[in-house]
């Protein structure tokens, strides 16, 4: 009887001793969870740091993009100045094809020849203001752009009833280029007003963009000196 006491004991105590076993292996699964949950829980340095990083990104983009839209602005007005230098010297080119017509005309097939082609230069110069009058929105260049237009076409008729004067008089071209005479002064007056409003805004951009760049820098010199300050004493 003893004997079986003993053998009962015994089992009691193994049993016991397995559950204290279960116990504290599952005590031990909750430390390394709650472990594992601190872990995963940002701590407020690494937050502090990420919000720094990412202002910081945030920043070097409204940097850059602000750098690309005036990098884009004075590619157009480059470009808009390059149109209106173009319709300078094809206007000249159409002046220079007119003097072809008085000077180089001698019979009524040489005539018509010549006045093709200052025809032809004629429609190009009116295709090219066109073309400029859709690239601005500034009224200091395309005003006097639109008073050349009007008056490009206009002289137009004067030019033509100067070549049938030309025709009638015998090929006179002194008598026919008095009808046209100083005809071309205005429009170039008009070309050279649009081409000064055209520098005079490409001055302003350039100093925008000047003061832009140094106000940049200084941006710049602080951000890196609070950056270097946070390393400096940030908590290890």
């Amino acid at each position: 009887m003893s004997f079986r006491k003993n053998n009962g004991g015994i089992g009691g105590t193994g049993i016991s001793n397995e559950g204290s076993l279960h116990s504290g292996s599952h005590s031990r699964a909750a430390e390394r969870g709650v472990k594992n949950i601190k872990r995963s829980i940002i701590s407020p340095a690494t937050l502090f740091k990420l919000v720094v990083s990412v202002g910081f990104l945030l920043w070097i983009y409204i940097i850059w993009n602000g750098a690309s839209e005036l990098d884009q602005h004075v590619k157009s007005m480059s470009d808009q100045s390059m149109a209106v230098y173009k319709l300078q010297v094809e206007y000249k080119q159409e002046i220079q094809e007119w003097k072809n017509v008085l000077l180089r005309s001698n019979n009524q097939q040489s005539l018509e020849e010549n006045w093709q082609v200052f025809e032809v230069r004629h429609q190009s110069v009116a295709a090219k203001v066109r073309e400029i009058l859709k690239l601005y929105n500034d009224s200091k260049i395309t005003d006097p752009i639109k008073m050349f237009a009007s008056a490009h076409s206009a002289n137009h008729i004067h030019y033509t009833n100067s070549k049938e004067a030309l025709l009638k008089n015998g090929f006179d071209e002194i008598s026919a280029d008095a009808m046209v005479k100083k005809l071309d002064r205005p429009l170039l007056g008009y070309l050279d007003e649009a081409a000064e409003a055209i520098r005079e805004e490409q001055h302003r951009i350039n100093n925008q963009v000047v003061d832009k760049t140094r106000s940049q820098i200084n941006q710049s010199l602080l951000i890196l000196a609070f950056v270097a300050l946070l390393v400096l004493w940030m908590p290890k």
